[in-house]
């Protein structure tokens, strides 16, 4: 009995896992962003049309606004955060909303046309991706908008499965293609394996090859777990429409490398198909397009098709993770 109960003292006395902090947050239902900002020491969570706002010093909520609608300060089936400076912007569909850092409002911007994702601000001038017509078959745009959220001009046509005109589709390349904006420059992902980088004008800078960035790098074939996964989640979202959208699916041979990635910390993150257990697989490059290195980090995939919402800051991950539906927010030293 003396020895169990050593034991139970021992467990109770240890010191937490190091670099770890776990931080239940029962307020959120299904968030879908975050965004760590150490200048204001605020940390910004999208949920559906509702902004969270907790201090980075004890995670505490500061402010919660926005629910769904047409209204000044509602938003129209999403919030898209994006940080300047200065301020903090939604996207909606159509519609840019100002807020300062703590939450007030300060104005929005409307488009004329809905687009596919959310506006960017560079510059004086914002960024977004479109669907060209000018041609039989469509093809996704990476464009440049002015202030008034009016096309300047098309940056560039991306490759995507709409763009070639199968009747059967690659299952790993569904979406529209996803841009980032940081340091006035334009990354965004192209087919398969490219990163394709762009100044403030829009002129391109680099198209980098991922694959051979990395040394001695194989490419990895895709496994039948992951098309079970795959069909699983798939089922799930379509509904009745499954057994017609399966018919329409062709896996490759090999994964794409870049599932998700973000540019935080002068870093650019790459988040790939491979797993190791629970763990995913990222890939770190600096800037200039120079290979850092791959590490693991568990509980970050969601399912097959996507990520749980992540930010990196500092040196430390911050994401959120829903075990039977109870959102903890996770953070870890990155080593």
């Amino acid at each position: 009995m003396k020895r169990y109960l050593l034991i139970l003292i021992v467990f109770l006395l240890a010191p937490p896992l190091i670099g770890r902090t776990t931080v239940d947050l029962p307020d959120l239902a299904n968030p879908g962003q975050i965004i760590v900002d150490p200048g204001s020491k605020n940390l910004y969570i999208a949920d559906g049309t509702t902004i969270y706002i907790y201090s980075l010093n004890d995670l505490k909520l500061k402010k919660k606004f926005g629910k769904s609608g047409e209204g000044p300060r509602e938003f129209k089936r999403y919030a898209n955060l994006f940080l300047t400076s200065k301020h903090l912007l939604v996207n909606s569909v159509a519609r840019v909303t100002y807020f300062t850092k703590e939450g007030d409002y300060i104005k929005e911007k409307n488009a004329k046309s809905a687009n596919l994702g959310p506006f960017f601000p560079i510059g004086n001038n914002y960024v977004n991706t479109g669907m060209d017509r000018s041609e039989k078959v469509l093809k996704y745009s990476l464009n440049l908008y002015d202030q008034n959220l009016n096309k300047i001009k098309t940056i560039g046509f991306l490759s995507r499965n709409e763009q070639r005109g199968k009747k059967r589709i690659n299952a790993l390349d569904w979406g529209f293609p996803k841009f980032r904006i940081f340091n006035n420059r334009i990354y965004c992902e192209e087919l398969d394996n490219e990163l394709l980088v762009f100044d403030i004008e829009g002129n391109k800078l680099f198209q980098w090859d991922i694959h051979s960035l990395i040394p001695g790098y194989e490419k990895v074939r895709v496994t039948d777990e992951y098309k079970n996964r795959f069909y699983k989640i798939l089922k799930l979202q379509v509904r009745q429409e499954y057994e017609r959208v399966k018919k329409q699916l062709d896996f490759p041979t090999y994964f794409t490398i870049i599932k998700e990635y973000i540019i935080r910390d002068q870093n650019i993150f790459i988040l790939t198909f491979v797993r190791k257990g629970n763990k995913s697989e990222i890939h770190q490059f600096d800037l200039k397009g120079k290979f850092v290195r791959t590490f693991y980090q568990a509980n970050l995939e969601q399912d097959a098709f996507t990520f749980y919402p992540f930010d990196i800051k500092d040196g430390k991950l911050y994401q959120l993770y829903d075990e039977d539906e109870d959102w903890t927010l996770i953070i870890t030293d990155l080593k």
